[in-house]
């Protein structure tokens, strides 16, 4: 009804309001043209939408913007000249739009997944406010993705980004989401990692700046305070949903419908607007360094990934290697849409992948993990066998399914083993699996599903495989 709605309107003015709160003390005289601020701008696509919609249910406070805003500024006034700007968002399912959806409405398009989500409509903003700029904004989510898996991916991910000019982070959904009960006990281990995934985007690509958004989910709290801690650290421009008084109500599940997308998109824009009126007169700032890591040098490095991979296979990528298929029905495709992966349903399905290793041979595997009607995988090399199960542990009542990604190195410190700070954390690597395995080799690795006893389906999905 309409007493219990709060219009976008009047709730970007209140998020500005705060902004300027929050940069307190700068009083630089504004020479710049402002910009067009939600709701009044060409929504393009988006204009069929009604946009008088608010918080539905409990009264919602905005989102406060925290951070140093003056890290947009690079992007913005690239855009302003009119050049080209480029904002690349990773992030999970949730992220790439799964659930959002809006009906034509008299002629219009109907939108849905990654058209119906907040970059493309943060897109749209940018493309409004910035007229004669060449505007790319890449949505990178996947669905089932967390921020380790990210990490572990990270340099190929980025390997077509090198122009950014901006990333976006939205994990906190799936972060919420892809530690074990044990594991989110402590925020120590998810802040370690979103820490080191935040500082290997840097060390890829130095001039680029990040902004977080941290999602309204209801059952985030402790990845939210291992995320914003983070932030908070770094002083990066940060959006912080979940703390919104009444938004896990409003945000309605994991993939929220398309007006939290709305919202989100809006508030970005209200906010980044705003930064642009009170910072813009002071010129283009380089790239603010990071500075000293929150957790030890040491810790960080514990962490594995490979920058730069010398054997790719990426089910969602052709133009990456791909396995042989030793026998069984191991095959490429998606089970769900935007999902593909080697899935096999048959025991005794094998593939061999040709890994290659430099001077400190590492590789990883990332497969899907359930809750049902799902088996294990088998990986063998050289003599060597390691099971990765599929099915979370006994007493893990996650109801999803998630990608995850084990590690495997013959070098280097293991925190996996490491009891004082992190416990003992599987996911990261193994090393007595590859004893014996020489720098710049080339080992085959097979990996076979291995039935599980007394289940009704059996079925292994394969994402992909890196090694350096």
């Amino acid at each position: 009804s309409a007493g219990r709605v709060r219009s976008t309107i009047k709730h970007v003015a209140t998020v500005r309001n705060k902004f300027k709160d929050n940069e307190k003390g700068n009083t630089a005289k504004d020479s710049c043209t402002p910009l067009p601020v939600p709701p009044d701008y060409d929504h393009g696509l988006f204009t069929q939408q009604n946009l008088s919609f608010g918080f539905v249910g409990a009264p919602v406070a905005p989102p406060s913007p925290t951070g140093n805003y003056c890290r947009l500024s690079p992007l913005l006034h690239k855009l302003a000249s009119g050049g080209g700007g480029k904002v690349v968002v990773f992030g999970g399912s949730m992220t790439h739009g799964s659930g959002c959806v809006v009906s034509a409405v008299g002629g219009g398009k109907t939108l849905m997944d990654g058209t119906c989500a907040w970059p493309a409509r943060l897109g749209q903003w940018l493309r409004a406010a910035f007229p004669t700029a060449e505007v790319t904004v890449q949505n990178m989510a996947q669905g089932g993705i967390s921020t380790y898996v990210l990490f572990t991916q990270l340099g190929l991910l980025l390997e077509s980004h090198g122009d950014a000019d901006l990333i976006i982070i939205d994990t906190l959904t799936n972060d919420a989401w892809a530690w074990a009960p044990e594991e989110r006990r402590s925020s120590n281990r998810i802040s370690l990692v979103y820490e080191a995934f935040i500082r290997s985007v840097r060390d890829i690509l130095p001039s680029v700046e990040i902004f977080v958004l941290l999602a309204g989910c209801g059952s985030c709290g402790q990845q939210w305070s291992a995320q914003s801690k983070i932030a908070r650290h770094y002083d990066l421009p940060t959006l912080d949903f979940y703390s919104m008084k009444g938004m896990p109500r409003f945000w309605g599940g994991v993939h929220p419908p398309w007006q939290v997308h709305s919202v989100i998109a809006d508030t970005i824009a209200g906010v980044w607007a705003q930064s642009w009126e009170t910072n813009c007169s002071k010129g283009p700032l380089g790239p603010l360094p990071l500075g000293k890591s929150y957790w030890p040098a040491t810790d960080l490095a514990g962490l594995t990934t490979c920058k730069e991979p010398l054997s790719v296979y990426v089910a969602g990528n052709s133009s990456t290697a791909r396995p042989q298929i030793a026998g069984g029905d191991f095959r490429l495709y998606e089970d769900r849409a935007g999902k593909p992966g080697w899935i096999a349903l048959q025991s005794g399905s094998c593939m061999t992948f040709n890994l290659t290793f430099g001077k400190e041979p590492r590789f990883a595997v990332t497969y899907l993990r359930s809750y049902q009607n799902i088996s294990d995988l088998q990986v063998k090399l050289r003599k060597a066998t390691y099971m990765l199960r599929g099915h979370w542990p006994k007493g893990d009542a996650r109801k999803v399914s998630l990608y995850s990604t084990k590690w495997f190195k013959s070098h280097g410190r293991d925190i996996s083993k490491s009891t004082h700070r992190w416990g003992r954390i599987d996911k990261y690597s193994d090393f007595g699996f590859m004893k014996g395995v020489k720098p710049n080799s080339e080992v085959a690795l097979d990996v076979c599903l291995y039935p599980v006893q007394d289940q009704t389906g059996q079925k292994v999905k394969v994402i992909q495989v890196l090694s350096c």
